[in-house]
């Protein structure tokens, strides 16, 4: 049985190939491998430049190709790792509770089984038995892999459509209710201003020039219209 890995520079901001460093190269790119090491764009170019070749860390060697690289998406590189293989194997294993006739312990024990074989991944513990023991699961029950699949994919068209309905949904009351407000403050301006003309048809001046005249309109405007 392997032992489970150190990760004492899968965190690094340190090229482990060119030892070159982000905090004296901040411009430098580190990208991922399927192996979890991370390297920088130079050297995978340079590395990986013929095609196919060795992961340059003495203790992997797994063979990768400069397509194979990619950015880190958490900050962690150990959780990056986690969560890549349980994508990977919860698409193989992907049974659900009607698939043991709602038989909740054996339902349990199924995922037991899964738990098992995505620690072993992780930390990579019998990589290889555990490797055989998926490609025959695959092989065993690729037909019910399938169906899954398939069920799971209109799931997620239903759950996508009914977020984006609820999305229009919310933008329409919006524009509704804004609309609603502004014909209400249009009426509420339009009230004011007949109450200033009322107001101001009852008001007498000298003449239509006279200072006092102006004087109460903008009076009646602060009034009503502020």
């Amino acid at each position: 049985m392997s032992q489970t890995p150190a990760f004492s520079d899968i965190d690094s901001d340190t090229c482990p190939v060119c030892k070159s460093s982000k905090y004296l190269n901040p411009t430098m790119k580190l990208l991922v491998s399927p192996c979890y090491h991370k390297m920088c764009e130079n050297c995978i170019s340079r590395l990986f430049l013929q095609g196919p070749a060795p992961c340059p860390i003495t203790t992997c060697q797994k063979t990768l190709r400069k397509r194979d690289f990619v950015a880190q998406t958490f900050e962690d590189l150990y959780v990056e790792k986690e969560v890549q293989i349980r994508k990977r194997v919860g698409r193989i294993y992907n049974k659900r509770l009607e698939d043991f006739k709602r038989n909740l312990r054996a339902f349990n024990d199924y995922l037991e089984e899964v738990e098992d074989i995505t620690f072993n991944l992780i930390n990579e513990i019998d990589l290889q038995e555990t490797e055989d023991r998926i490609a025959k699961y695959r092989e065993d029950n690729k037909e019910s892999i399938e169906a899954n699949m398939n069920k799971q994919l209109q799931e997620d068209r239903k759950l996508s459509y009914a977020l984006e309905r609820e999305k229009n949904e919310k933008m329409s009351r919006k524009a509704f209710l804004q609309h609603q407000a502004e014909e209400e403050e249009t009426a509420r301006k339009k009230a004011q201003l007949d109450i200033i003309k009322q107001l101001a048809s009852h008001v007498s001046f000298p003449s239509p020039s006279d200072a006092i005249n102006h004087q109460v309109v903008v009076l009646l405007y602060d009034i009503f219209l502020c």
